[in-house]
């Protein structure tokens, strides 16, 4: 395992993600910092590590983030604070407006302007992609998003794609697919995970049964991001983070029920959430040229979600 004698700020780092990326990061010797406004997190996230790390709850576009960010002295920022998600974003474009683009715009000239010289990793989206044009979807590939969030994520690449050459800034952009493990709270393997534990007889899935996502465990999440900090050239470029595999999600519903032992009635609601694609699958070859290998298969990650839903006292 490679250490980290290094001072390390974690923006999120309270979040779904960044909580996990932080506890790989102590694992390592690094001194971490996290700034997080708790907006969409709990502290609950980071108990394991609460006496190794240090904790300012901050808004990103405070005067008191920018003056922890010119005092701090960090050698590299993981920037994972944000909207994570498209539904909000399409109920309030300004909140996601605000929270994504704004937030980060104002880190990238902070660190413009103070000739800090920290190495900046950034959480983007496949949500940039929207429905793409080829399966498996590349980095190349053209972006065409279809929600406010893939617009603000794609905007906040662009910035840093800028930044990066422009002001000698090392930097790189990770688009996230279909993340889940402990921790998270949301999307499709919580879901159904929750939705089975209510009621174990009948499972409602949105849409057919014939979408498709490329899962990615938490753990792999958190190796792409220290690989890419270790080897990628960081020059502004973005990588696709993903398992380089797609899933239905009938057999998300299938793999999952066969975990839990149990037989449910599948119920298929016929239509999808607004700003949601029909299909992502990655093509993970730029990422896979620097050392990143997906090691947690779905039914394992699947097993252990469950493990820490049930462990947990208020799964709501």
């Amino acid at each position: 395992m490679k250490t980290y004698n290094r001072s390390v700020l974690v923006t999120g780092g309270a979040g779904f993600i960044g909580s996990h990326l932080c506890e790989a990061l102590v694992r390592r010797d690094a001194h971490v910092t996290v700034a997080d406004n708790l907006s969409n997190s709990t502290l609950q996230n980071l108990q394991n590590i609460a006496d190794q790390i240090e904790f300012h709850e901050l808004d990103l576009r405070s005067s008191a983030f920018r003056d922890l960010l010119l005092t701090g002295d960090f050698d590299v920022i993981f920037h994972l604070a944000a909207n994570a998600y498209v539904p909000p974003s399409i109920e309030n474009p300004d909140y996601d407006f605000q929270t994504n683009l704004v937030a980060s715009f104002q880190l990238l000239e902070t660190l413009r302007g103070s000739g800090l010289g920290s190495t900046l990793i950034v959480a983007s989206s496949a949500a940039v992609y929207g429905n793409p044009s080829r399966i498996p979807i590349s980095e190349t590939d053209i972006t065409v998003p279809i929600s406010p969030y893939g617009v603000s994520k794609l905007a906040m690449e662009r910035y840093v794609s800028v930044y990066s050459p422009l002001y000698g800034l090392k930097a790189a952009s990770l688009r996230f697919f279909s993340a889940y493990g402990p921790r998270q709270r949301k999307q499709i393997v919580y879901d159904f995970i929750k939705k089975i534990s209510n009621n174990p007889g009948e499972l409602v899935i949105l849409g057919d049964g014939t979408q498709v996502r490329d899962l990615i465990y938490v753990e792999d999440i958190v190796q792409a991001a220290l690989v890419v900090l270790d080897n990628a050239p960081l020059e502004g470029e973005v990588y696709n983070v993903a398992g380089g595999r797609g899933y239905s999600t009938r057999e998300i519903a299938e793999t999952m029920t066969n975990v839990m032992g149990l037989s449910p009635k599948f119920h298929y609601t016929g239509c999808i959430r607004p700003g949601d694609p029909e299909k992502w699958i990655a093509c993970i070859d730029k990422i896979s040229r620097l050392g990143f290998r997906p090691r947690i298969s779905l039914g394992e990650g699947i097993k252990r979600t469950i493990g820490w839903y049930t462990s947990i006292k208020d799964p709501a």
